[in-house]
């Protein structure tokens, strides 16, 4: 298997993959704290393209830690991959810490940030350096 495909379904763990879409509801200027309070919960996000399919969710705790596990579809070929860490919001972005990560394609210590778009009950838009943007759906847990 390509390692670096691999790679590509931890990243999109990390929200550093793009999905294209919309909230469900207008964008509303909110406080990080008010931000912080709607991202805690278990959110779903899929993306398909360039002979790969991921499927996964990523689980944001009032402490301050997340977990990610996704499905990662290359060619015929499965792969599960996980990753924990920790999380903040500061200045209305969304930062996560790589803590462990198996397959160990991303290192302890890795940090992505994301700026917060949107965020509701429902949805959780997110868009990364590049410019590129994701949805993050709210799942039950």
């Amino acid at each position: 298997m390509d390692c670096r495909l691999l790679a590509a379904g931890v990243l999109f763990i990390l929200g550093l993959m793009s999905a294209p879409g919309r909230a469900d509801e207008p964008a509303k200027k909110l406080s990080d704290a008010e931000i912080t309070k709607l991202v805690v919960g278990k959110w779903y996000e899929e993306r398909k393209g360039e002979g790969m399919e991921l499927k996964g969710t990523t689980t944001y705790r009032k402490d301050g830690t997340f977990s990610g596990e996704a499905t990662l579809k290359l060619r015929d070929e499965s792969h599960k991959v996980s990753v924990t860490g920790t999380w903040k919001v500061a200045d209305g972005s969304l930062i996560e810490t790589v803590e462990a990560c198996d397959p160990p394609i991303l290192k302890k210590g890795h940090v992505s940030t994301d700026q917060v778009l949107a965020v509701t009950a429902k949805a959780l838009k997110l868009k990364e350096k590049s410019g590129k943007e994701m949805i993050k759906t709210r799942i039950a847990e």
